[in-house]
């Protein structure tokens, strides 16, 4: 009886370790030593027990111990409930425009840094300017919706640190440009108990880390307070309640067979703040459910708590939510989202999810892509060209069937790059409308064959995409096909077609055509344009003695020698086209035929129709401008507002929008 005593003790003490979120890390170390003492020494605490007297005096002191432990922890977890309460309430009012209940969590003064965002120096203001300079600005928006959570509470005393990472939509309807602005990053507040024993906010810093969407919305929203323009209400429609509820309780039951019931065969899940290693965009049925069909094998649970919004659509709504999932490797994954859904006939169109991606690789490392892949709709392929086998791929559309015919697409891109960065988005997007799209690296680059590599030869691409065609049109499946060139493979495609390749169609999406004269408004001059030769012709030299190639950086902010030298976001961001297939190298010896190429005049041997979309913002419009001017056939220009080199890149909405017009073109 008396031993067991001692194991109702241990047992007790077990259930009270299994209530880890009651204890500190202070409390906590405490518990376990206590406990491993009466492990340690129950055979001796159970003779002990024979004895009646000592039996009452220690299950006293045990009693005593533990339920004062309790009770502190108890204490300790109220008071940061309410230490993460103080700081949600900054957030919840923020949006729901309750100023005062704002005010309520704030001290007198708030030391407030914003700069990572905003620029400016931090400053020490009252609690009255903080929540009227965000009077004057949020009410502006249609509606603003941040997520906050992984909460780090530091207590001592009267004083707590909290560290927290948090989500920020802003969305505003919009002619141009588009109507979301989000924003990610890290939060760093200060918090004081005051004598009524309530926690209020003295310092607020934000660590800004990424941004997407229409950063122009805020000066629209500011516009908008000014004019005293308002928004009337729309209830959330019953169909978008049970569309969310049922998109949510079958992923909660990992029921994927019911979750992509709720999709549209065309649907698309965008995703423009994934890393450089997981799918920005899947688009169409077959690519959603390979996606998902992953997570029963990865994630133990999954609990996705949410509040649905409405907006100036009954078909669409914003969805704020928070992801707890357990996963089958060990830890948990906890991130913060707010996603739009977008649905007709019952079913789910678009769903454009932001989530914050330094949470999703912390938890998954770099096996990114082994955990997520979407790689159903695509085949890898080899095609020759004199003498070289190209790396390709093939971007299927939805319930591709080889007994059909279909519009293939050849889609190269930029300059210097490989099929993983820009081409490989444009294909995915036009594969979802129905198109086989064709990616490949060019000789020298990627996982092609040829050396040296990385060698930006005008000639040699233009070879390249004329095998390309060739193999293309030689697949069973295919009926016809066009061209999509980005950037500078304009100029290589749009050579290529001046020398007789037949394609049905060409596309051209902020085109790189360079003359004499541009070229030297580019490169520094007559003067720049010769040293640039010389080091071509010295580094050409050089390999021809000895096998070896010169290179310099593709790009660099810091190195001038570099083929592009300047804060290009594009090529220096992982989360964009920095990734690690692109070798970031240019071949010296390449300068002298790069410079001298020279498209323009030849496009009025063309009589293929080409459609031109750019930008008087991106990159040497002139070029565009004169090329088109010289072709002879059919042709089309569209002039985008707003939109610099690298938006056409992977940037909404932007690269949808070409799509859009691109698909228009096709189809004709």
């Amino acid at each position: 009886m008396n031993s067991g005593l001692t194991i109702r003790v241990i047992s007790r003490m077990r259930f009270e370790s299994r209530r880890g979120s009651l204890l500190n890390r202070f409390e906590r170390a405490r518990f376990y030593k206590l406990r491993a003492i009466v492990y340690k020494n129950k055979s001796r605490i159970a003779r002990i027990l024979n004895n009646k007297e000592d039996t009452m005096k220690l299950t006293k002191r045990i009693v005593f111990f533990v339920g004062a432990l309790i009770v502190a922890c108890g204490n300790e977890n109220a008071e940061r409930l309410q230490i993460q309460s103080a700081v949600e309430t900054v957030f919840k009012s923020a949006d729901q425009r309750d100023w005062e209940k704002l005010k309520s969590v704030f001290a007198e003064k708030i030391y407030l840094d914003y700069t990572s965002l905003a620029g400016g120096q931090p400053a020490e203001i009252s609690a009255n300017e903080v929540v009227d300079s965000w009077k004057n600005f949020l009410p502006g928006f249609y509606s603003t919706h941040h997520q906050v959570g992984n909460f780090q509470i530091e207590k001592k005393g009267n004083e707590a640190n909290v560290k927290f990472s948090g989500i920020a939509l802003h969305y505003l309807p919009v002619e141009t440009g588009g109507s979301e602005w989000v924003v990610t990053g890290t939060y760093e507040f200060k918090l004081r108990k005051t004598e009524n024993r309530n926690w209020t906010i003295h310092s607020m810093k934000f660590n800004l880390e990424h941004q997407s969407g229409n950063q122009n919305l805020g000066s629209s929203a500011i516009e908008n307070v000014k004019n005293h323009k308002k928004y009337p209400p729309h209830p959330v429609s019953v169909e978008s309640e049970q569309i969310v509820s049922k998109f949510f309780r079958s992923l909660e039951n990992k029921n994927i067979p019911e979750f992509l019931t709720v999709w549209s065969q065309a649907g698309v899940q965008r995703m423009p703040l994934s890393p450089s290693n997981f799918p920005k965009e899947l688009v169409g049925i077959s690519m959603i459910k390979n996606q998902y069909s992953g997570l029963p094998d990865n994630f133990n649970s999954m609990k996705f708590p949410y509040k649905i919004f409405p907006t100036e659509k009954e078909n669409k709504v914003i969805v704020q939510y928070s992801g707890s999932i357990s996963l089958k490797a060990g830890g948990e994954y906890n991130n913060n989202y707010v996603g739009i859904f977008e649905w007709k006939n019952g079913k789910i169109e678009q769903f454009t999810e932001y989530f914050d991606p330094e949470i999703l690789e912390k938890a998954f490392g770099k096996k990114l892509q082994e955990n997520f892949s979407v790689e159903s709709g695509i085949r890898k392929v080899e095609f020759p060209s004199q003498g070289l086998k190209l790396a390709g791929k093939i971007h299927l559309p939805i319930d591709f069937d080889e007994r059909k015919k279909y519009v293939g697409v050849i889609v190269t891109g930029s300059w210097t790059t490989v099929k993983e960065q820009m081409s490989d988005l444009y294909a995915r997007k036009l594969a979802g409308e129905g198109f086989v799209a064709l990616t490949f690296d060019f000789r020298n680059y990627g996982e092609s064959e040829g050396e040296p590599r990385n060698y930006e030869k005008p000639e040699l691409k233009i070879q390249d995409i004329k095998n390309a065609a060739q193999y293309m049109q030689k697949l069973s499946y295919i009926n016809s096909v066009n061209g999509l060139a980005i950037c500078a493979s304009s100029g290589y495609l749009g050579e290529a077609l001046a020398r007789g390749l037949k394609l049905r169609r060409v596309a051209f999406v902020a085109p790189w055509l360079h003359d004499k004269e541009l070229t030297e408004l580019v490169y520094g001059g007559a003067e720049g344009v010769k040293k640039l030769k010389e080091q071509s012709d010295r580094a050409e030299k050089l390999y021809k003695h000895s096998n070896k190639v010169e290179y310099v950086p593709a790009v660099s902010e810091t190195d001038p020698t570099a083929a592009m030298f300047g804060p290009f976001d594009y090529y220096l961001n992982e989360k964009r086209g920095k990734i690690r297939e692109w070798g970031n190298q240019f071949a010296v010896m390449a300068w002298r035929d790069w410079l001298e190429f020279d498209p323009i005049p030849d496009a009025k041997k063309i009589k293929t129709p080409i459609l031109m979309i750019h930008s008087k913002e991106a990159a040497i419009p002139k070029g565009a401008e004169r090329f088109y001017e010289n072709l002879s056939g059919e042709k089309e220009m569209v002039w985008v507002e707003k939109a610099t080199q690298f938006d056409f890149y992977d940037q909404e909405p932007y690269t949808t929008d070409a799509v859009k017009k691109v698909k228009e073109w096709f189809l004709k």
